[in-house]
């Protein structure tokens, strides 16, 4: 591995390539595969930040696009894929086979098409913009997953849906505001083995209104015991009571809590037909003095709640 000038010259040992390199990009087809076979091959690219030495890339194809922005890693554990691409230009395709890894991670990706075959991944994450098309198999065994979509065009709404449906067996989920809003299209996914769901905020411009039916599906899990959620993203109450908010839900965590009277609403409706809630943690607002905190939490202690086990809690 060598510096130059601006410019990192980084060599990664790679199991094996059979794509020509050609001034910095992929050459034959304007496709690559790079696959686990016996020699090890070194394989040179530029990038604009030292990584440190990868062990070894499995089965990543990137179609279309320059090496120039783009980055491959494989962990130590030999466990986990990362894939990080800088460029404004998409790329047509991505695709990962991998039968080895448990954990993929893709951040700030800007391609056309996703191909994802990894039958023993059990953690994906993905930080990157709506692709115009996913083709998802093998994720049977995946348990865990966040999503943080960039939304840029409305059109694609219904392609960030086929994401949804090819994880919905996880039993762990963590969205943004904005992916929240893309899970609206028909038919909706349903997440029958989720367990635990944590909603958060990203810097951005959100019409929370939209987030209303991707949170009553997910609310439609029997088996979700942990709910986590900024406050704005309960936009109504649901004047049918979700069930597992009325047998299941055993801890809820609600951030960005304020003391105007809607959202106060919002907690007492939970402290009311929670029945097998154990503990109602609020995280305020940066503005709210402890003195609000405190009326806040008197209003809250006065308030009927049908799980007489639930404990309040301001952090």
């Amino acid at each position: 591995m060598s510096k130059a000038l601006g410019l990192i010259e980084e060599t990664m040992w790679c199991l094996s390539i059979n794509v020509r390199m050609a001034n910095g990009r992929m050459g034959g087809r304007m496709g690559g595969r790079i696959e686990k076979k016996e020699n090890r091959i070194p394989l040179k690219y530029h990038h604009s930040e030292l990584l440190g030495a990868d062990r070894d890339v499995r089965s990543f194809r990137p179609c279309g696009g320059t090496l120039r922005c783009l980055s491959i890693k494989v962990l130590w554990d030999d466990t986990a894929t990362i894939v990080k691409s800088y460029g404004t230009t998409p790329r047509k395709r991505l695709d990962v086979q991998d039968h080895s890894s448990t954990r993929l991670t893709i951040l700030h990706s800007y391609t056309h098409y996703f191909m994802i075959d990894t039958p023993n991944l059990a953690h994906f994450k993905s930080i990157s913009h709506v692709a115009t098309g996913y083709s998802l198999k093998n994720l049977e065994s995946i348990v865990s997953a966040d999503i943080h979509f960039v939304i840029e065009y409305n059109y694609l709404q219904a392609d960030a849906t086929a994401l949804f449906r090819g994880i919905c067996n996880v039993r762990s989920l963590v969205l943004s505001a904005t992916s929240l809003m893309l899970l609206s299209c028909e038919p909706l996914p349903v997440f029958a083995n989720l367990m635990e769901l944590d909603m958060r905020y990203y810097y951005g411009l959100i019409d929370w209104s939209s987030s209303d039916k991707g949170l009553e599906t997910l609310l439609t899990s029997s088996q979700l015991e942990k709910l986590y959620f900024i406050q704005e993203v309960l936009c109504s109450l649901p004047q049918k009571v979700p069930c597992c908010l009325l047998y299941k839900l055993k801890s809820i965590k609600i951030t960005n809590f304020t003391d105007e009277k809607d959202c106060i609403g919002k907690a007492k409706y939970i402290l009311k037909n929670g029945g097998a809630l154990q503990k109602l943690t609020i995280r305020t607002g940066l503005y709210i003095s402890e003195e609000g905190k405190l009326e806040i939490y008197q209003v809250l202690l006065a308030s009927p709640r049908k799980s007489k086990q639930c404990r309040i809690l301001f952090i």
